[in-house]
């Protein structure tokens, strides 16, 4: 059975699992929110200036925990 890998010890995985979570959980939240304020004030033209970025961040934070993790497989 293959163990949890983004944790420092076995006993940190259910608070890390809730960081997670939380951590979802507010970008749920202030996401919709953010983009609100950004198109409230600049229009719906505006909104893939803000939604672009947000995802390629997600998309490279993403990227760097892979090769993170799988780094530490091979340890």
């Amino acid at each position: 059975m293959r163990q949890p890998h983004a944790r420092p010890r076995h006993r940190a995985v259910p608070p890390t699992l809730g960081l997670i979570q939380q951590a979802s959980n507010l970008g749920q939240f202030a996401g919709p929110v953010a983009l609100g304020l950004w198109v409230d004030r600049l229009g719906w033209q505006a909104a893939p200036a803000i939604v672009a970025p947000v995802a390629l961040i997600g998309l490279a934070s993403a990227l760097v925990l892979r090769r993170t993790l799988a780094a530490d497989q091979q340890r």
